[in-house]
Formats: structure tokens, C-alpha cells, sequence
């Protein structure tokens, strides 16, 4: 028996030694990985630091990388990177959470490559963006905590592709404005959409634009999951609007039909 229990503990050693070097190596890139492996093997010689509730502590994996100069992600000139996504649950808020993230790290132009459904129902959202900095991984990972998102596992394709698993059950959105109900709220000049976040047992809204203002309603409600309940359009200027709001919206998006220079006072609101 006790020689059964050895032979376990030296197998689940070599494992876990094998499951973060093979992280290491693909992170790196296999001849950055050659040029440097000395050094790597000193660097992640004490293997169980590197892991965090028996998987791999991932930031601490890059942040070690990055701080020896052994994570490259620079480029001379702009070059197309390839970023992918894959998420069992939220697709559509995640996709909101994950390009504001992206704008305000300062990559402000992304293009959807490929988006698509597997069989086992994990949804895959591919980017490009052009940059001479690949997304820092440590600051994305960061990023994606403060919404409740949690990296599950990165690999690496390339020089310029990643791919981030994530585990989206209990994300949230922290990007927007809460209202409170039965309450007047002053909303200031927009720089983009407003995007307001309600309690769920609201169902009215009233909104007001300035006399200066021309006001061409756009509004969308979102469920809890940013699934889209129903939009209002309108083509002729308004100074109030009442209306009932869906129910399930947690969230509203507030904006013109046509130009946003045409609120640029701002709206006032109020939900009951």
C-alpha cells in the first residue's frame, strides 16, 4: 500500500510539473521557450507555487513571465492580432463587458472575425484588432475579475493569437449608471450611449430633453443577460416621453436615432 501511495504522489509530481511547463512553453513560444530555458527552469523550479486550489495560478504564470522580460507581446510596427473568446453562459453580455474592457485599455477599433455555437454549446467569439501591442494578459485577466469574470485557461497560437476560456456565470456589468426608482436623475452630456442599469421590478420611464436640445428617441430594454426586449425608434423630435418598460429589463440604453450632438445637454429621467 505504501509503495501505491509513492508511486501516486511521484506520478501526480510529474503531472503537475508537465501541466505548467507545457503553459510556460506556449505562453513563451517554442524558440523564445529554447532561447531562454535556463532561466525558465529557475523561474518555476518550486512548481506548487505556481498553482492556486490544485490548477494553475495564471496571473502568477505571467506576471513572472512579463517581469524576466520572457513574455513577448511587442511589435515594431502595427500588426493584426487575433484574440479568441470562449463562454459557456452570457455570451451577448460578455461580448459588452469584454469590448468596453478593450476601449478602455485604448484598443478603441475591434472586428468580430467569427462567432459561432459548438456542439456542446460553448459559444466562440473571434476579434482582430490592429496594434503593435498585443492585450497585456495580466491586465485583461485583472479587468475581467472586477466583473466577475474569471479566466479559466489562455493559450497561445502564434506570435499574435491568444485564446481566453472564461467563466461567465455571475458576471456583471459595472460600465453604467444605476438608477434608483421614483427618483429624478440628471444625466449629463453623453460621450456615448447612456447605459443605465434598473431595479427589476420597474415599469415606467419618463424622459426629458433641455428646450436647446432636439431629442429623436432611440431607447433598447436588455434582460438580465443583455437579450434584447424592445427597442423604440422615433423619427420626429420629442421633449418627454413616458413609456412601460418590458418586463425583465434590468437594462436600459438611452441614446438619438440620429446624433448624439443632438442631446448634448443631456436628458433628465425618472423610473417608477
Amino acid at each position: 500500500m505504501k509503495k501505491i501511495i509513492i508511486i501516486w504522489i511521484v506520478l501526480t509530481a510529474i503531472a503537475t510539473a508537465n501541466i505548467l511547463d507545457e503553459k510556460v512553453r506556449n505562453l513563451m513560444q517554442e524558440s523564445n521557450y529554447q532561447s531562454h530555458k535556463k532561466l525558465t527552469k529557475i523561474l518555476f523550479r518550486n512548481k506548487e507555487q505556481f498553482y492556486k486550489n490544485e490548477k494553475l495560478n495564471l496571473p502568477k504564470i505571467i506576471n513572472t513571465l512579463k517581469e524576466n522580460g520572457l513574455l513577448k507581446l511587442n511589435h515594431s510596427i502595427p500588426k493584426k492580432m487575433e484574440l479568441g473568446f470562449k463562454v459557456s453562459k452570457n455570451p451577448i453580455k460578455t461580448i459588452k463587458i469584454v469590448e468596453d474592457i478593450f476601449k478602455s485599455m485604448g484598443y478603441y477599433y475591434i472586428f468580430t472575425k467569427k462567432a459561432s455555437l459548438t456542439k456542446d454549446g460553448i459559444f466562440v467569439w473571434t476579434i482582430n484588432i490592429q496594434t503593435k501591442n498585443m492585450p497585456d494578459p495580466s491586465e485583461l485577466i485583472k479587468r475581467l475579475y472586477n466583473q466577475n469574470i474569471k479566466v479559466v485557461d489562455i493559450s497561445r497560437y502564434g506570435k499574435n493569437s491568444m485564446s481566453y476560456e472564461l467563466e461567465t456565470s455571475y458576471s456583471r456589468i459595472t460600465a453604467m449608471q444605476v438608477v434608483p426608482s421614483n427618483k429624478i436623475v440628471n444625466l449629463k452630456k453623453p460621450f456615448k450611449e447612456y447605459f443605465l442599469s434598473i431595479s427589476p421590478d420597474s415599469y415606467e420611464i419618463n424622459i426629458k430633453s433641455n428646450n436647446q436640445d432636439r431629442w429623436y428617441p432611440y431607447i433598447v430594454y436588455f434582460d438580465i443577460n443583455l437579450q434584447v426586449l424592445k427597442v423604440i425608434r422615433k423619427k420626429t423630435k420629442i421633449k418627454k416621453l413616458a413609456t412601460t418598460i418590458p418586463t425583465a429589463t434590468r437594462y436600459i440604453k438611452i441614446g438619438d436615432n440620429f446624433n448624439l450632438k443632438n442631446i448634448k445637454t443631456g436628458l433628465t429621467v425618472m423610473i417608477k
